[in-house]
């Protein structure tokens, strides 16, 4: 019984696994199959490294996780039966505890009901490719900030004060991201990933689509969005993380759009949790598809409706943090976040300018069980990245690139703290936003201040001293907003003042205790250019901060 059973499992790991490509897929239909149990398992969670790699392992003993029977792959028994009834088995996920198959079987919803080990079934898949989908993709503007080192992409980093991390030492050293997208295009030759190459900083990769591992032929989205991470180009880009290495795995199929691809996705996930992966980035999301049947609701993004933000919640439980796109509906009649946006325990990122303004075409929250949605918010107007003409770099709309902003710099972070929890760490970030007492649907906690968000994991909030993290945008325009974090509620007075000393604006503020607030400023009249100072007079110390007018 136990030679076969293994016999079975071994011709059913070398099965093609992906979406259909040809005018077959007219006939041809994939149906998920959720199991109602394990049994029968050959797979033990007293042998985990038959199926989690010790990177995984060593993850959750570090955050004091414990394996559970979600763990546990689906039973070879129950996908050796399927595949002796000609069914092609595509995906599987033992979190879930379903399988993906592939049939031209017109009957078999029907005869799944045969299967006593099936609970239910539903279709995910049922059109024949056609069509390409669309990036939004501009040129650079001319006018962002620039610096000798990062180039034009230092504004999407300072804007977060992320070059603190950088300047101590914290560059992803030793950190493994996982990348979910729709392709790296070129990432083998173009020169913004040359330095990758050299130090070996792609570990692996796999196409979930075609089932083998080239990744670098199809969409320019996930180089895209790898080079806001990783990418480095001198004098032009440096991603924020530019030690971290890499899973680039690719599951979305740029011609169709059905929800078979949220089950590739989540395959995708699973395989990098037992990759060892210590951070997910998706920029990806899904709400409505070619099949309307299929179409997700508002009301599904609670977190607990679909599959891949249940998904997402349960890489979280595994130790994993997972940043996501908000989505770029905003502007839409759909006008909220896409899932798995809406997932509890992760981070949702949505997409600012330069400035901090928030993106018109940004998907908005709240959750629709009424949850902080996004989560926090960075730069995703001319995000600078990698460009298809080789050493060039573009400017990217989306919320697509806001994300892996965040990836990138949540990753140095945790590479300065490894002794801290996926959540201590994400709790830090939000807590650093610059609207962390009054979030919002639009930017939801705000734009995270890293260099606070060092200080909150330092402890350093828990002793007797207030500070002011930033000033942004700094050279301003019309309006700045500071952010500062004070010991203990109290009443106090901001004032901005000219290199004299004369009070050019004043308000009221209330500080709140061993918090991080932030106060928005437009002044009312006319400032000329120069260079100023902000002031916040609290009953016990005073905090200055330079302020330049352009």
């Amino acid at each position: 019984m136990i030679a076969a059973f293994r016999f079975c499992l071994i011709s059913i790991a070398f099965l093609y696994i992906g979406f259909v490509k040809n005018a077959s897929a007219q006939t041809t239909k994939q149906y998920t199959l959720y199991f109602s149990d394990k049994a029968n398992n050959s797979y033990s969670l007293n042998r985990p490294l038959e199926f989690l790699s010790q990177r995984s392992l060593d993850r959750r003993k570090r955050q004091g996780i414990e394996l559970d029977e979600t763990d546990l792959p689906v039973s070879p028994k129950y996908l050796c039966i399927l595949a002796k009834d000609s069914l092609k088995i595509i995906f599987t996920s033992a979190w879930q505890n379903c399988v993906t198959i592939q049939t031209k079987d017109s009957l078999f919803p029907q005869k799944a009901d045969k299967y006593p080990f099936v609970k239910y079934s539903r279709l995910v898949y049922n059109k024949s490719e056609s069509g390409t989908k669309t990036e939004t993709i501009s040129q650079v503007s001319n006018d962002i900030y620039q610096s000798s080192q990062y180039g034009k992409s230092f504004r999407q980093l300072e804007i977060h004060n992320g070059q603190q991390l950088h300047d101590a030492g914290s560059q992803g050293q030793r950190m493994h991201i996982a990348v979910i997208d729709a392709g790296f295009w070129k990432v083998d030759t173009l020169k913004a990933f040359e330095k990758l190459r050299q130090r070996k900083g792609i570990l692996a990769t796999h196409d979930f689509v075609t089932g083998n591992d080239s990744v670098y032929e199809d969409a320019t989205h996930g180089m895209y969005v790898l080079s806001a991470i990783t990418g480095f180009l001198e004098g032009k880009l440096i991603g924020t993380a530019p030690e971290a290495k890499f899973f680039l795995l690719r599951t979305e199929n740029a011609n169709s759009e059905l929800i078979a691809e949220e089950f590739a996705w989540i395959a995708a996930l699973e395989w990098a949790d037992s990759a060892g992966a210590d951070v997910v980035n998706s920029s990806l999301g899904y709400s409505l598809f070619d099949d309307p049947g299929m179409n997700h609701k508002y009301a599904d993004m609670n977190g607990e409706t679909t599959p891949i933000s249940k998904a997402a919640s349960t890489a979280a439980s595994k130790g994993m943090i997972l940043v996501s796109s908000a989505g770029n509906s905003g502007a839409t009649p759909w006008h909220y976040i896409t899932t798995p946006a809406d997932a509890k325990d992760i981070l949702t990122v949505g997409a600012v300018d330069s400035n901090g303004k928030v993106a018109k075409f940004s998907s908005r929250g709240p959750s629709a069980d009424g949850r902080v949605k996004p989560d926090v918010s960075s730069v995703g107007v001319q995000t600078i990245v990698a460009g298809a003409a080789d050493g060039e770099v573009i400017g990217a709309n989306g919320t697509s690139t806001a994300a892996p902003v965040i990836t990138g710099l949540v990753t140095c972070l945790w590479q300065e703290f490894p002794d801290r929890s996926s959540f201590e760490i994400m709790d830090a970030v939000r807590k650093s936003a610059h609207l962390y007492q009054v979030p919002n649907d639009s930017l939801g906690y705000g734009i995270p201040d890293f260099a606070a968000a060092r200080d909150i994991l330092k402890a350093r909030v828990s002793q007797s001293h207030s500070f002011i993290s930033r000033i942004y945008p700094n050279p301003f325009g019309g309006s700045f907003t500071v952010s500062f974090y004070s010991q203990k509620e109290e009443k106090a007075n901001l004032y901005v003042t000219d290199m004299l000393g004369r009070i050019v604006w004043s308000e009221p503020i209330m500080a709140h205790s061993n918090a991080m607030l932030s106060a928005t400023i437009s002044p009312k009249s006319y400032l000329p250019r120069g260079v100023y100072l902000v002031i916040i007079r609290l009953s016990d110390t005073t905090l200055k901060a330079k302020l330049i007018k352009d």
